[in-house]
């Protein structure tokens, strides 16, 4: 699934405001559809990606997405040289640790999440079986540049 414009026509963003690039403001809708990409703050959507375009500790980003499969995977580029959080949490709570993909991690808190320092794809979901649920990544960066979901 593509956060890109230039991928049917922004087809797989479940929430898209408008189909002109640009910033907007996403309002996540709730009841969410296999097969979208639910964003929710201030993004900006370009032909090739999305960018969570919050730049404060107030104004926190998130994707969300439901799917079936055994591992969910996630294109990501940082956009500046910092490297950041990104928060994962299924069905609203930490990833259990049964579907911990490659790159999670626990924070002092209990969050799973993984860090993003390097353009690339990042395994977030990696289960023994196939299953369902609803992935959510939330990051207060603006670097947060998404790519595509893939799915295994």
């Amino acid at each position: 699934m593509y956060a890109g414009l230039a991928w049917a026509s922004g087809g797989y963003l479940g929430n898209l405001p408008t189909t002109t690039p640009g910033t907007a403001t996403f309002i996540d809708p709730k009841g969410h559809q296999e097969g979208r990409i639910y964003l929710h703050g201030l993004w900006e959507v370009t032909k090739e990606y999305a960018r969570h375009a919050g730049a404060t500790q107030e104004s926190e980003g998130f994707v969300a997405i439901r799917y079936t499969a055994r591992t969910v995977n996630v294109v990501v580029r940082p956009k500046g040289a910092e490297s950041f959080k990104v928060v994962a949490s299924l069905d609203g709570a930490p990833l259990p640790a049964a579907v911990w993909g490659e790159d999670i991690n626990v924070d002092e808190r209990g969050r799973t999440y993984f860090e993003v320092d390097t353009p690339r794809l990042y395994n977030v979901v990696k289960a023994p079986q196939v299953g369902s649920g609803e992935l959510l990544l939330s990051t207060y960066s603006p670097d947060f540049l998404l790519y595509t979901f893939t799915f295994g």
